[in-house]
């Protein structure tokens, strides 16, 4: 009898918790988060994110999944695809004002959490290619421009306009960054254009092998094109980041961002904002441009409207009168 009882005990006890369990994770809401390729600076930065906000905002878990481009993320956050996305602020603002990439697709349902580290723009070439100074020398010439549709190759389309070119002036190689190192290693191109968080391993790999030489734009040409396209600054790639540099490469950047879809719950949204930007030693020390990400400059480049439960945060912050 006595071991008919405990039996029975045994089986309720084991039928409670499970129930509880069930309860509790239909409770938990769970996110996904859009980054960008696995081992760049915002899938580490996703990564980053999705374990401080699982860790501090109460019943809820998110998880964060390689993207092939900015572009990418804001289609699956527009499509509420995915609940939080990366993108470059160009891109988010034509996806909001159904421009340039996004002339066919509006997305007005996406919304902007905060801006987070930037990322530099590099115009490079080997050094063997001695008569490449300058944009305009890339006329006739094997250019890697970043992945199709990618954030990075509408901003490359726009320095080529601005220099009065476009793909019919240039041999345009569609291809990842990774991709665009090992093609400049083996000679098959003549210069590449993508964005990178400085400093940046595919960067360091090539320079370790091969003497690459950056081509500026020039302090004239900058300016005219920072004040065409307020949503990028300008930056300074210091002297001896690469191997090789021996003189500070003069370039522009942008601030990504931080995306969700303006159905996402205001109070969801606030929460996450908080737990970044309260628990931010827990995330600083995984990459050196992670430090860049302060509220002093957590609006900075963002042209599209906020989401109301950031705009509560950075309100109380002081960011928003």
């Amino acid at each position: 009898m006595k071991t008919k009882k405990t039996g029975m005990f045994l089986l309720v006890t084991v039928s409670i918790f499970l129930l509880l369990s069930q309860i509790a994770f239909a409770r938990e809401t769970r996110l996904v988060m859009s980054t960008s390729a696995t081992g760049g600076a915002w899938f580490l930065f996703g990564g980053a994110l999705s374990k401080v906000v699982s860790k501090h905002v109460p019943d809820v878990s998110a998880t964060a999944k390689p993207s092939a481009s900015s572009i990418e993320n804001i289609r699956n956050v527009g499509r509420n695809r995915v609940d939080i996305g990366m993108a470059m602020p160009d891109a988010a603002y034509n996806a909001y004002n159904g421009k340039g990439s996004f002339e066919k697709e509006k997305y007005e349902g996406i919304r902007a959490l905060f801006s987070i580290f930037g990322a530099d723009i590099y115009l490079y070439t080997l050094k063997d290619n001695s008569d490449i100074k300058k944009v305009a020398d890339f006329q006739n010439r094997r250019v890697a421009v970043g992945a199709a549709g990618s954030g990075t190759e509408v901003c490359n389309r726009l320095i080529l306009d601005h220099y009065g070119m476009s793909y019919d002036d240039v041999d345009e190689v569609f291809l990842s960054a990774p991709e665009a190192v090992m093609a400049m290693k083996d000679g098959s191109l003549d210069a590449a254009m993508y964005s990178h968080a400085t400093p940046h391993s595919l960067i360091l790999d090539l320079t370790a092998s091969r003497d690459i030489t950056f081509i500026e734009m020039g302090e004239e040409q900058r300016a005219k094109f920072l004040e065409k396209y307020p949503y990028y600054s300008p930056s300074v790639v210091k002297a001896g980041t690469y191997t090789g540099q021996d003189k500070d490469y003069n370039t522009f950047a942008y601030h990504g961002m931080i995306i969700v879809n303006e159905k996402m719950d205001d109070e969801l949204a606030y929460n996450i904002v908080k737990a970044v930007f309260e628990n931010k030693p827990e995330i600083d020390h995984i990459h050196a441009k992670f430090k860049e990400i302060v509220k002093e400059s957590a609006l900075k480049g963002i042209k599209i409207p906020l989401h109301p439960g950031a705009e509560r945060y950075w309100r109380e912050q002081g960011l928003i009168q």
